[in-house]
């Protein structure tokens, strides 16, 4: 008798059972709290600001959409040494393109007329004179427009170091788009 009372008081050990639920419930629970308080920043793939408002090139009187990548240059003022080193920037970029340079084209947009700037020889550098685009984006900055005509990123510079470095980032993001773009 003594036997049967013993299976009988005996509780069944759940420890296991619950570090097995444990096992599955707490690292779920975990990445929901990551993911909802915020602490978890994303991979950042691209060099330059995303513009994320959808705004077109033709509504900021830029121009039409050329079917093509563009890597646009703007400027407000006679094009002084900065500007120029800009100039000498965007060829820079272009050529560094190789085989793909048919694929993409650079424009610079201004309220003024190109006649002091140095055009590079060979290099197909398109001006265009506007009047209706903001003067937020008239700051120095190269912008990347996809082929549909969309703003895509902006890469702002402020002297000759960042100029080459934010020219490094343009290329490389131009590379990476084109590699994965159909169009263009």
């Amino acid at each position: 008798m003594s036997r049967s009372t013993k299976n009988v008081d005996k509780k069944p050990n759940r420890k296991p059972l619950i570090a097995i639920v444990a096992a599955f419930i707490f690292p779920v629970a975990i990445a929901y709290l990551v993911l909802n308080q915020g602490w978890y920043q994303g991979a950042v793939l691209n060099k330059g600001e995303l513009i994320a408002s959808g705004e077109t090139i033709d509504e900021k009187g830029g121009g039409d959409a050329t079917g093509a990548w563009l890597v646009v240059f703007t400027v407000d003022r006679p094009c002084r040494e900065n500007c120029q080193q800009a100039i000498d920037t965007l060829q820079n970029v272009w050529l560094a393109l190789g085989r793909e340079q048919q694929r993409a084209q650079l424009r610079a947009l201004g309220t003024g007329q190109p006649s002091n700037w140095q055009l590079p020889v060979g290099v197909p550098l398109q001006f265009e004179q506007v009047t209706a685009m903001g003067k937020s984006y008239f700051s120095d900055a190269f912008y990347l427009v996809d082929p549909l005509g969309n703003l895509v990123l902006r890469y702002p510079y402020e002297d000759g170091e960042s100029l080459t470095l934010q020219s490094q980032a343009l290329l490389k993001d131009l590379r990476k788009l084109m590699k994965n773009s159909k169009i263009g």
